[in-house]
């Protein structure tokens, strides 16, 4: 697989990005705010999601992002104590031919900051 885009982003709250392209706005996830405690990130458009806990960004490879199993699945980053995200958290992004992982670096219910790195397959 060859990077196709890396970076850094900002997902403010309700807002999409796309770790393909590194553009917020375009709809491949969705940093939903539900209400004042209950946020989460949403796959859209048929793109699948997992959390892999903390592992070092870096040393998690492509073909560890394809052999990982996915969902369909909001995955729960609510600061109130029960979400799944926080800081460190590493999620695989699947999509078509696309598969990416995104490092949380800024976790808020207004706003989630990334790095990311996405590979065409």
């Amino acid at each position: 697989m060859r990077v196709i885009s890396q970076g850094e982003a900002v997902i403010r709250g309700t807002c999409h990005f796309n770790p393909a392209s590194g553009w917020v706005g375009d709809d491949m996830l969705w940093w939903e705010i539900v209400d004042d405690e209950t946020c989460r990130l949403v796959p859209l458009d048929g793109v699948e999601i997992t959390h892999l806990g903390n592992p070092d960004f870096g040393s998690v490879t492509p073909q560890q992002l394809m052999d990982s199993t996915y969902s369909s699945e909001p995955i729960d980053g609510s600061l109130n104590g029960v979400g799944r995200i926080s800081l460190g958290s590493v999620i695989a992004v699947r999509s078509d031919r696309v598969y990416g992982k995104l490092r949380i670096n800024g976790l808020s219910d207004a706003c989630l900051g990334v790095s990311w790195v996405s590979y065409f397959a």
